[in-house]
């Protein structure tokens, strides 16, 4: 695993919480009025993925709630092909998700992840997720209704081929 900095802005990096074809991702800190905030940073590991800089930074507005928004956002450095920092979710385990969701909310989360990403195809410059799979769609539960979050955008992996142009 590449060697990761302990600090990007004013984020304190933490533990390892999932390492991934297209980089790790770690728990991260700061500090907003004086009280401790949690947040998530991704790292683009340096050989198996591209991060495009252009979609980080547009990614830092809020275009659906149903898609990451990143807080900060940086460029690639000696053992990282880019980083950015979201908000940290308390996600439903897939296995809790299983034993508790209906059919017809099943669908729903599905058809929410669907029109997510079509928004995404939709921009005046279209983002292309590239990546997407089950891993990469956070589903937390609010007021007692369940919302996916797509993630990972903007960490596209490669193969050699794409590295030698």
């Amino acid at each position: 695993m590449p060697s990761y900095p302990n600090q990007v802005e004013d984020y304190t990096v933490g533990n390892l919480l999932q390492e991934g074809l297209t980089g790790s991702t770690f728990a991260a800190t700061t500090k907003r009025k004086g009280q401790p905030v949690q947040a998530v940073v991704k790292f683009g590991h340096p050989e198996r993925s591209a991060c495009d800089d252009g979609v980080l930074a547009r990614l830092c507005k809020q275009i659906d709630l149903r898609l990451v928004r990143y807080l900060e956002v940086g460029s690639q450095g000696d053992e990282y092909s880019g980083w950015a920092v979201s908000d940290s979710f308390r996600p439903l385990s897939l296995d809790k998700l299983r034993r508790e969701a209906t059919l017809e909310e099943r669908i729903r989360l599905i058809a929410e992840v669907a029109e997510a990403i079509a928004l995404l195809h939709e921009l005046d410059q279209p983002v292309v997720h590239g990546h997407l799979k089950p891993s990469n769609v956070i589903v937390r539960r609010e007021l007692k209704a369940t919302q996916p979050i797509v993630t990972d955008l903007g960490f596209a992996s490669y193969t050699e081929a794409h590295k030698d142009n």
